[in-house]
């Protein structure tokens, strides 16, 4: 009930702002985190924030949400880019980052926003269809236990091509904490959390309209 409400809330708005695309099985994104390492209470882990894209699809621009128990998880940093890739930032393929990057966090809410720089035709040809957007590292304090969520949003406007468009998104894939010997652990959710505010929707329906000016 509380994942149709959301999708309800956040179609409407979109709406509004003329930015939603009909969503397509055969082309549309996912997201998903992915937890890289062990989790030990009192240290410090990796999330991987990851896109798969369908086919013949390109990303032009971001802005996505990261979901987590502020009261036992601490954000350390944030790195953005796949660091298995040349160039690792597959937003900037033919030259360097132009500070386009932010990052926002509010309690429990870690906002990530980027948009390229590059040509249209240079994004479609030199992107990857499956890269890193960023890598955040937070530190787990005492309280945390099995059970604990990290979850990623993305309102059907968060996502463009380089034509503005938006990128329907398939899928949102998240994890959840499970207790292993000597610490905690992760294994898979795929449920859809509910935004904390309409944050997260702002800016992504501002970067869409960006987008339909520069075309």
């Amino acid at each position: 009930m509380r994942r149709s409400l959301v999708l309800l809330a956040a179609t409407a708005m979109a709406l509004l702002h003329g930015a939603v695309v009909e969503p397509d099985a055969a082309s549309a994104a996912s997201l998903s985190l992915q937890q890289l390492g062990s989790v030990q209470r009192g240290q410090q882990f990796d999330v991987g924030v990851k896109i798969d894209l369908g086919p013949s699809e390109s990303l032009f621009a971001f802005n996505v949400n990261v979901l987590y128990d502020s009261v036992v998880y601490d954000v350390v940093s944030v790195q953005f880019g796949d660091p298995s890739l040349v160039p690792s930032n597959q937003l900037e393929l033919t030259g360097p980052s132009l500070f386009t990057q932010s990052v926002g966090n509010y309690p429990g809410n870690l906002n990530l926003f980027d948009w390229s720089h590059d040509s249209p035709a240079a994004i479609e040809s030199l992107q990857e269809s499956s890269f890193r957007l960023a890598t955040v590292r937070f530190e787990a304090d005492a309280g945390a236990s099995s059970g604990d969520s990290f979850d990623v949003y993305a309102c059907p406007a968060c996502l463009n091509d380089p034509s503005g468009a938006a990128l329907p998104v398939e899928s949102l894939q998240g994890f959840t904490v499970s207790a292993v010997a000597g610490g905690i652990g992760g294994g898979g959710s795929d449920h859809m959390p509910e935004p904390s505010s309409a944050l997260l929707f702002g800016v992504g329906f501002g970067v869409a309209a960006l987008l339909r000016r520069r075309r």
